[in-house]
Order: structure tokens, then sequence, then C-alpha cells
């Protein structure tokens, strides 16, 4: 009753983090208002508002640290700004180390240094470069997470273009720009998947330095292998062909084969298994595989028996145990690679000059076939048109 009819000067203010909990008939009595966390640049902005209000001096790299180190609650921001602008002398700027010394976080630069010689496969500057860090007290688990930051950003970066903005200095996002064009999406989302894996290790290892030397390791290893794109097609050039230790005589692997995802959906195919073979191309995004081994993403769409089924066929067929099992995966289906690759054949195909000609002066006409050409037919573009209906 006090809701419904109440003083008139009295209002009633209701926070909560459970709404599901409030009962209908106090939410259709009110009028709600989902808060949400900021995004960094945004409240290194506010902050940057409020500190000048202040009448303080706070760096713009002072304001992206905090910011960030805040996770979008502006009231937890508001209290690391206090924090840093009483521990400055009267009339002094809060500078970016005096937030880092305050809140033991690293050098984002220097980070940024560090993240850019891992992916380029230099261990043993990337290494120099976080012991420097860890020497200058940052805690090896925030050196971590700002570099799944990092890592994060040069994918938004890839995914926004010219659009993406860092929370700091614009020297921030434009290195972060220019490492997301030095790489593919998926090199980005494996490096990402390596400091995730990483961080979980950290958890539980004994010591976080070692811990993350170790993960720094595996960035550059990573950077010496083939690019996921690079990796399936070279698997869908080798055709499901035996691999180079059966072309050199040593000792082939069981069932002769099955080391790669490639390899299963071909054998199945022999084996005139072709509702699973279909299954797997449109169903599963392939994650590391070999003998034994399967791993691999589940489209939402996919049967439920679906992983149940494959390994019932490889445990049958193969004579040996199989473990099958769900990750977390970015790589596509065959059945969406195949799509890219030919919207993308087709696309370049119509920004041939010749071709944008023939499709702006001949109405109806569209592109139904593109013939990659053999290597003697020089750059010439077999194309079949036809006009629509």
């Amino acid at each position: 009753k006090t809701l419904e009819e109440p003083p008139p000067h009295v209002k009633f203010i209701f926070a909560t983090t459970e709404i599901r909990k409030v009962p209908i008939t106090v939410l259709s009595r009110c009028q709600r208002f989902d808060l949400k966390r900021l995004d960094a640049v945004n409240l290194s902005e506010h902050l940057g508002r409020v500190a000048t209000h202040e009448g303080a001096k706070v760096s713009e790299e002072g304001l992206a640290l905090i910011a960030r180190a805040a996770e979008g609650s502006v009231r937890d921001g508001l209290s690391i700004l206090d924090q840093a602008i009483v521990q400055t002398m009267d009339g002094e700027e809060v500078t970016g180390a005096a937030v880092r010394d305050m809140l033991g976080l690293g050098d984002r630069a220097r980070l940024l240094d560090a993240f850019e010689k891992a992916i380029s496969g230099s261990a043993a500057e990337a290494l120099a470069e976080v012991k420097d860090q860890i020497h200058a007290g940052a805690d090896p688990a925030v050196i971590l997470k700002d570099l799944m930051d990092v890592c994060a950003d040069v994918s938004v970066a890839q995914a926004t273009g010219g659009e993406f903005q860092s929370a700091g200095p614009a020297e921030w996002t434009q290195r972060t720009l220019a490492m997301a064009q030095k790489l593919t999406a998926a090199q980005a989302a494996r490096y990402w998947q390596i400091l995730l894996s990483g961080f979980n290790d950290l958890q539980t290892a004994p010591d976080t330095a070692t811990a993350l030397n170790m993960i720094i390791l595996r960035l550059a290893a990573a950077a010496n292998l083939p690019s996921p794109e690079e990796a399936a097609r070279m698997i869908a050039e080798s055709g499901g062909a035996p691999g180079k230790s059966e072309q050199h005589g040593m000792a082939p692997s069981p069932a002769g084969g099955l080391e790669s995802f490639a390899q299963i959906v071909t054998y199945l195919g022999e084996h005139r298994e072709v509702n699973l073979q279909v299954e797997l191309e449109r169903y599963i995004r392939p994650g590391p595989v070999r003998y034994g081994y399967f791993s691999c993403e589940l489209e939402d769409n996919a049967p439920n028996d679906l992983l149940a089924r494959l390994k019932a066929f490889l445990e049958r067929d193969t004579g040996d145990d199989w473990v099958v099992e769900q990750i977390r995966t970015n790589a596509e289906t065959m059945r969406q690679t195949e799509i890219r690759t030919r919207e993308e054949l087709f696309a370049s195909a119509a920004a041939h000059p010749a071709v944008a000609d023939a499709l702006k002066s001949i109405p109806g006409i569209t592109i139904v076939d593109v013939t990659e050409p053999a290597a003697s037919d020089g750059n010439v573009i077999d194309l079949n048109s036809r006009r629509s209906a």
C-alpha cells in the first residue's frame, strides 16, 4: 500500500544485484534503471573529469591504470584515485609510475614490449622484460592478467579496425593496432588460449614467477608454428595423404594415420560412414587431435550423441581406447571454412577490373563459379557467368 500511494515527500530507491528475486508486484510499481560497469576508456575519462574538478593533476597513463584496476567499477576507481592523490606530494602530478608502485602493477608500455617480443618468437628478450617487471615489484599474476588484456585488445582491434581505442596514451592504441595487423584472428585466439590456460596453471604453481616464464616460452614457441589458417590449408592440400613419416619409410601410426581432424574425416568417408562424416564437417570445430585423442567444440545444433558415436566408431575400428572431449576453440567447422573460402574467392574475382566492368555493364549478370587457374595459365581467371532469370 505504501508503494502504491507514497507520501509526496518520500522517494523509495531499491538496489539489488538479483533482480529476479524481486516480486513482480514490486517491479510493476517501480521505474527500473539497470546500472552496468563502464569500459576502461569511459571510466578513465570520468576519473579525469573528477580529478580536474578536485584540482588534482593525474597523468593520462595514471588514469588508464586506475581505470583498468577498477575493472569497470566507478566506486572502486574513485577510491583508488583518492589514494593516489593522497600519496602524492601537494601540487605534484600523479604519474603512471606512482600508480604502478601503489598497486603493484607492471609497466604497460614494457608489457606491450614483452607481448610483442613473445609473439615474434624472441623468447629471451620477452623473458628479460618480464623479469625486470617482477624485480620492480610487479606481481606475476597481475603481469599475466595484463598480458591477457593486451591479447584481448589485439583481437578487439582486429575486429574493429580504426575504431579501436585503448584506455591510455595514443601510443598504446597505435602499438595494439600494429600488432593486430601482423597477426591473423586465429593466431590471436591461439595466444589467448595459451594465456588463459597459463592463468589456470599459475593459480596452483608453487613459484608464480617460474610459471609466468613458462607461459612466455609457450607464446614464443607458438610464434614459430604455422598459423591455424596455414595449417588448415596444408591439411586440405594434403587431402589426407600419408604423412611424412610414412613417405620416408618410418613406422606408420596405427590405423594408417588418424592423427588429424582431416584424416579422421577422410577415414570416415573411406569406410562408408557418410552420416558421421557429414556431421563432423557440419557441427565440429576441431581442437588438438592425435591418435587416441580427439578434442573439439560442438555447434549448438549438433546431435547430442555425435561424440559418443564418433568414439564408438574409432574404438571399434582401431581396437584402441580413444579420449573424446569437448574444449573451447575458435576454429571453424569444415563447412564454415569451405563457405568462407568460396566467398573470399568470389569476392576476389569480383574485384578483378575486367569482371567488375562486366558486372556493372550487363544487367542481371552473376558469378556462379570461379576456377583457380593451373600453374601454366598465368593470371587467367576462368569465370562461368549467366544472366539471372
